[in-house]
């Protein structure tokens, strides 16, 4: 009877020391998909924009010439995107992340500065204004309405897949949901361009 109760005991050990293994391995997955995503997110806020592609719908192929401005209005437009998690739901070498995305309304500002463009075209202060002149006032002036409190800001949630291959975490999810999560209002501004332009 006392063999029988040790070997009890020893399974029961074998398996909670097995559980908890378990349960710990998936809290090191979690941690470090977390960590991932912190990563991302700090590279994106800071303007990395071969890092804002990898994720979005956001293709932003320009010039040389135009990549200075190009970071200028990304950082702005970049620089009060905050995320919360919401959830996170480890498995082995995978995470499934829900988050709380906020930022300002990107198309609500670009709609704003297009009146605004209206308004300047009668004025007669810009007819001596050199192109960059002109440039460095369109900016100033988008970048007033950016900041001001008539864009208002905005929260989406969105869920991403973290997936570990080869030891990086590879992060996937609509892409139309996570740009519009991160600049929201952005992709019906871009529709509207194109439509525009074709």
């Amino acid at each position: 009877m006392k063999k029988f109760l040790i070997v009890i005991i020893i399974v029961i050990a074998v398996a909670l020391v097995g559980v908890g293994g378990y349960f710990g391995y998936l809290q090191l997955v979690k941690n470090s998909a977390l960590q991932s995503i912190d990563e991302r997110f700090t590279n994106i806020k800071e303007g990395n924009i071969s890092e804002l592609e990898k994720y979005t719908s956001i293709d932003e192929s320009t010039s040389s010439s135009d990549k200075e401005e190009e970071e200028w209005l990304m950082k702005l437009m970049l620089k009060n995107l905050n995320y919360e998690v919401v959830s996170a739901k480890p498995k082995f070498n995978e995470c499934e992340v829900e988050l709380k995305v906020t930022n300002k309304n990107v198309g609500s500002a670009f709609e704003k500065m297009f009146s605004k463009l209206l308004t300047l075209s009668f004025s007669t202060d810009l007819e001596d204004m050199s192109e960059s002149q002109l440039n460095d006032k369109l900016n100033e002036e988008f970048e007033k309405i950016y900041n001001s409190d008539d864009v208002k800001t905005e929260t989406n949630n969105i869920t991403v897949t973290l997936k570990r291959e080869d030891g990086t975490w590879n992060l996937s999810g609509d892409k139309d949901e996570i740009t519009n999560a991160i600049l929201p209002g952005y992709s019906d501004i871009s529709s509207e361009l194109n439509n525009i332009s074709e």
